[in-house]
């Protein structure tokens, strides 16, 4: 889910109807921005119990965002989503599939994200086709994640463009081609997608689909770093190590294992436990930090990895 700043603007993009209720509902989720969500509660309450869809919904932004009240949350999507508030039916469906606010039931997660795909809802549609690719409460089924991917890609999605992107380039549900897994990819990245932008560098790096370039790819592989993402800081670092496309510096390569293994990256955990063991990368042996890096691989082995 969104964090509460960005959810309560696209609340604000999406309010239809009168005037007079978007200036209500811009007002109440103002004031939950600025801290005080009981006043925002008082506003939009009246309204919400008179069936208004709007309010329902922001209601519930307000309720899991600010006081994270799950199951006053899910009511009121709940209500909203049976008045048929596409991005209500969306969250509603997020509810049941993490058990917030409701218990987990995958059935009617995917029954919500269908309805709300339905709408041409981008989000739902990436959730939907993530759920049926996964066989997430019906059997897998990579035909309809593509095909749902590529809606909710039109639909001008940044993570469904991506996972495109893969699909297209792995000939997952699709048939492979690298064109248009750059031209996705590339989709994403120009709205900021971490997962786009390594991609794009990646591809640029191989030469998949596109003339090979690794001083580009070392750009987009360095924006998606920089928002956080461990396989780019990975792969930054085998081009450092490796002197690919840049000149080889293993004080680079060892910044960018450090910040993967930070990361929970395992293969860059194993790479800097090596080098401080045996004097690699232009490394001292150094007990202690080949210690501390031979004490995090266990951990990084068991933690959960990001996903696109």
């Amino acid at each position: 889910m969104k964090p509460l700043a960005i959810a309560l603007i696209t609340a604000l993009l999406l309010a239809p109807g009168a005037w007079a209720e978007e200036k209500r509902i811009k007002e109440a989720l103002d004031l939950a921005r600025s801290g005080q969500a009981d006043k925002a509660i008082d506003l939009l309450e009246p309204w919400a119990a008179k069936g208004d869809g709007e309010a329902q919904f922001s209601l519930g932004l307000v309720y899991e965002f600010a006081y994270r009240r799950y199951p006053d949350a899910a009511l009121w999507y709940r209500r909203a989503a049976i008045n048929g508030h596409a991005s209500a039916e969306n969250n509603l469906g997020a509810m049941f599939f993490e058990g917030r606010g409701v218990p987990r039931n995958f059935e009617e997660a995917l029954r919500w994200y269908r309805v709300s795909a339905e709408r041409e809802h981008a989000p739902a549609q990436y959730n939907l086709g993530m759920m049926l690719g996964r066989g997430q409460g019906a059997k897998a089924d990579t035909r309809q994640m593509a095909q749902w991917l590529e809606r909710s890609a039109k639909n001008g999605y940044d993570r469904a463009q991506a996972q495109l992107g893969r699909l297209y380039l792995d000939g997952v549900g699709i048939e492979r081609n690298p064109k248009q897994a750059w031209h996705w990819f590339r989709e994403s990245a120009s709205q900021g997608n971490m997962w786009g932008q390594f991609y794009v560098g990646l591809q640029l790096r191989r030469g998949e689909g596109i003339a090979r370039n690794f001083e580009e790819s070392i750009e987009w592989l360095s924006r998606s770093a920089a928002q956080g993402l461990a396989l780019a800081h990975y792969e930054l670092a085998i081009v450092y190590e490796m002197g690919l496309g840049a000149q080889a510096d293993e004080a680079l390569a060892v910044k960018h294992f450090s910040e993967a293994g930070e990361r929970n990256h395992v293969e860059s955990v194993r790479k800097l436990t090596a080098a401080y063991t045996q004097g690699s990368l232009g490394q001292k042996p150094d007990p202690s930090l080949a210690r501390y890096w031979g004490g995090k691989l266990n951990s990084a082995m068991r933690a959960k990895q990001p996903e696109l």
